[in-house]
Parts: structure tokens; C-alpha cells; sequence
């Protein structure tokens, strides 16, 4: 669960025009594009919700439990590019789970589309 920053706010202090969801996209952009599919892992689920708490929800299906520690957040250019992650994001709320078995389709684990929560986005 990600709640952004109105103004990103970068840690060096520097001038931006970026919103908080403008600059964590960049970080966003380059895991999607960049780092998942060498990896192995996937966006499931990603979306705007009507929360007053938190903006946006996404879920990432990773190939295994230890891969985001050894592969994301030791990987160089992950490392540089988080600073926009930073800087656009005022809180997150990021959990781990397992999925208990693989015959399930992920649509019916996800809420249906008319969910008041996630509206389309």
C-alpha cells in the first residue's frame, strides 16, 4: 500500500515539479521494465483504491521468498533510482505472503471489480 507525497521531496534537497506519484513512478517504471523481468517477478495487481489512508495497492509475485532482499535491494541501479522511490512516497505499507497453492487463478483471488475499494483505475 503506498500513500504519495503531494510534492515529491528528494533527500538532497533539490528543486522538483514532480508530484510525490510522478516521482516514485520513475522508480516504479525501472522495476517493471528493468529489474522484474530478469528476474522472474511480476505486477498482479496495481491500482489506485478509495482509501483515505493509502493511494494506490500493488502486488508483486516474486519467483521466491528471499529474492527481493538478494536481487532488488542489493542490485546497484535499484539503490540509485530508490531515491525517487523516496521521495515521492510519504508511507508504505509493504507485507510478505505466500501463495498456498498454485492451482488457484490469481483472478479469484483478487476482490471483484466493482469493490468500492478499488474502483477502475
Amino acid at each position: 500500500l503506498f500513500k504519495y507525497r503531494d510534492q515529491a521531496l528528494y533527500e538532497d534537497g533539490r528543486p522538483t515539479t514532480l508530484t510525490g506519484r510522478e516521482a516514485e513512478g520513475i522508480y516504479e517504471d525501472f522495476l517493471v521494465t528493468e529489474v522484474f523481468p530478469a528476474m522472474g517477478a511480476e505486477v498482479v495487481f496495481n491500482a489506485t483504491i478509495a482509501d483515505p489512508s493509502w493511494d494506490h495497492a500493488t502486488i508483486i509475485r516474486y519467483p521466491n521468498g528471499t529474492i527481493y532482499l538478494s536481487e532488488i535491494l542489493a542490485n546497484l541501479k535499484v539503490q540509485e533510482i530508490m531515491k525517487h522511490n523516496r521521495a515521492g512516497l510519504q508511507e508504505a505499507y509493504i507485507t510478505a505472503a505466500k501463495l498456498m497453492t498454485n492451482d488457484v487463478p490469481i483472478q479469484l483471488l483478487l476482490p471483484p471489480p466493482d469493490n468500492p475499494l478499488f474502483p477502475p483505475s
